[in-house]
């Protein structure tokens, strides 16, 4: 009996803590311009529209020293019928807020061999990390 009450307790413990798992944070085209207030050791992603197949894709044009770039970016792109070529999708980033502080994370949408241009489309966003 004193067995499955422990274990009863362990269970409910764990059912607890995994319900309330954050979910991921994403930051879009809609956050362009605005401010964003996260945790210390939050990981987050930034997740826009683009289309590698023209040539255009975001790049990093700065990041505050408080906020950690976390690997490569990656693309998933639109789901379409098979054969659809050219079609556009997202390209997503992943960073952590290493440490306390503030700064404006900004993002091109440009051609990598033409570097950035008046037109190009800039995203930015300014971290508070607390």
């Amino acid at each position: 009996m004193r067995k499955k009450g422990i274990f009863a307790i362990f269970a409910a413990i764990a059912l607890l803590f995994t319900s309330c798992a954050a979910k991921p944070l994403y930051i879009g085209e809609e956050d362009n311009g605005k401010e964003i207030t996260v945790k210390e050791g939050t990981v987050f992603y930034v997740k826009l529209r683009s289309n590698p197949t023209t040539g255009y894709d975001w790049h990093i044009k700065s990041v505050p020293e408080n906020i950690e770039p976390m690997g490569a970016k990656d693309y998933i792109p639109d789901k379409t019928k098979k054969g659809v070529v050219g079609s556009g999708g997202y390209t997503v980033f992943k960073f952590k807020a290493a440490k306390k502080g503030s700064g404006v994370l900004s993002l091109v949408y440009k051609r990598n061999w033409e570097g950035e241009l008046p037109s190009s489309q800039v995203f930015s966003v300014k971290i508070n990390v607390r």
